[in-house]
């Protein structure tokens, strides 16, 4: 866990596998999205900060390799129980490049 002056933040890292075994050659892009916009919650992945609108997290990912990306959710100090064990879905799309 991350301590900021008026905020917390937890993160863990995980890996994404771009495409199956049956993809043969090529690159793509990762792109990642939050299903509910917060106000009070930030979501990031690699820095990268989700909104409710895809946004590229990784290009020129090859196809079959397994990448490893950070999560990052912070949540104000003073906000409600409630807010901190909401639930949000992050969805991800790989598209060619």
């Amino acid at each position: 866990m991350i301590r900021r002056k008026q905020r917390f933040a937890i993160s863990t890292w995980f890996g994404l596998r771009a495409g199956g075994g049956s993809v043969a050659g090529g690159t793509a892009k990762l792109l990642a999205f939050v299903s509910q916009l917060s106000l009070q919650q930030k979501v990031y992945i690699d820095g990268v900060r989700l909104t409710t609108a895809p946004q590229v997290i990784q290009i020129g990912i090859r196809f079959g390799a397994v990448t490893q990306h950070r999560l990052e959710v912070e949540v104000p100090v003073d906000a409600p129980e409630m807010v901190a064990q909401s639930f949000n879905a992050i969805s991800f799309q790989v598209l060619p490049d």
